[in-house]
């Protein structure tokens, strides 16, 4: 009859230097074969503890830094076996923006048991200002992790938003900035600038961290106004001249070209170029104009420049006795440079008079182009 036995191997505890793997053998009779059972591996889970000494943060709560300067964080799990993982959360979300992680095993000597270091390197930010980062510690022979937490605090300069009470501004119409800055510590001094030319508004706020200037361009709406008064010009016939309108305004203005003879616009822009002719010549119409206000216009005139044409009239009359002036029109392009009366023949010096009996006094030669309408 043939007998079975079965034989069973407690341990009890366990520890971890019984990690390993078991066989069982039973030695045959003479002349037979040893038997050996399977190979069985018995692998041992050893937590860190959860106790101060064995998983901690190397710094303490809450922690004051500066924005800008870069800070380390370590997180450190005590002996285990397998290695504990460590994982790093902010405000409940896995991982810490902008930082970065180095994690290593230490193990022990003659042991199969491992601590873990992680290393969290970080240049603060406002973002991280009252920040919820904690430090997370799995095993597989733990339920939850073990969880170490510290509150960051984060030192920065103001920062700065400006603000106008109106979309669009008019010349003339009341406006209201507002400055608002977040900062820490919240200690602020606020100082407003405006350069001089009116265009920029700055708000400058300062804490004990730094400074910082917010700009608001300023822009105000206003009709248009003429920097130069526009001139009348001259060419001879086939050159080309420009007539200018320079105009501000804000918003830039428009500006359009009519021309008298035509009931259209002619062209557009601060600008308008010619070629001088009988089709050109005449009065040009600027007008500009800008949205909401009242339309600004001038005349240009264009004239083709030729030989002075005299047109005298042929009677004049004065009583006798009396002073006379005698008319003489004058049309030239360019304006003439000089006059000349004459009498049978004669040149009449303006600086000097007429008797009577020789037909009157003369007035002097220049009022007598003037009044004669010597130009154009």
């Amino acid at each position: 009859m043939v007998g079975y036995s079965v034989y069973n191997l407690h341990i009890q505890p366990v520890l971890v230097e019984d990690q390993g793997v078991y066989q069982c053998q039973v030695g045959g009779a003479e002349g037979e074969r040893h038997l050996k059972s399977n190979s069985a591996t018995l692998t041992v889970h050893f937590p860190p503890s959860d106790t101060p000494d064995q998983v901690y943060l190397d710094k303490s709560s809450p922690m004051d830094t500066t924005a800008g300067a870069p800070v380390r964080i370590i997180c450190e799990a005590g002996l285990s076996t397998p290695a504990a993982s460590i994982n790093w959360y902010m405000n409940g979300d896995k991982g810490v923006p902008g930082a970065k992680v180095n994690t290593t095993k230490v193990p022990q000597s003659g042991s199969i048991l491992v601590a873990v270091k992680s290393r969290l390197d970080l240049t603060p930010e406002r973002k991280h200002h009252e920040a919820n980062i904690s430090c997370h510690v799995s095993h597989p022979a733990l339920e939850e992790p073990i969880v170490r937490t510290l509150i960051m605090t984060v030192k920065f300069p103001p920062e700065v938003q400006i603000s106008v009470d109106s979309a669009k501004i008019k010349e003339n119409d009341d406006v209201k900035f507002t400055c608002e800055a977040t900062s820490n510590p919240s200690e602020l001094r606020y100082r407003w600038e405006r350069q001089s030319n009116g265009a920029r508004v700055t708000c400058i706020v300062s804490n004990a961290i730094g400074t910082t200037r917010k700009e608001h361009m300023l822009s105000v709406e206003y009709s248009p106004k003429f920097k130069v008064e526009p001139v009348d010009v001259d060419e001879d016939e086939g050159k080309q001249v420009t007539l200018s309108c320079d105009v501000d305004g804000n918003p830039p203005p428009e500006i359009v070209w009519l021309h008298d003879t035509e009931h259209k616009v002619i062209n557009l822009g601060a600008k308008l170029t010619l070629t001088v002719g009988p089709d050109t010549v005449g009065i040009y119409h600027c007008r500009a104009a800008v949205p909401g206000f009242p339309e600004e216009a001038r005349i240009m005139r264009v004239f083709q420049r030729g030989p002075p044409v005299v047109t005298p009239l042929e009677e004049q009359f004065g009583l006798e006795g009396d002073t006379v002036t005698v008319e003489c029109d004058v049309k030239s392009i360019p304006r003439p440079s000089q006059v000349v009366w004459s009498r049978l023949g004669h040149t009449i010096d303006p600086s000097t008079s007429l008797q009577a009996g020789q037909g009157g006094e003369a007035e002097e030669g220049g009022e007598a182009v003037e009044g004669g309408r010597a130009g154009r």
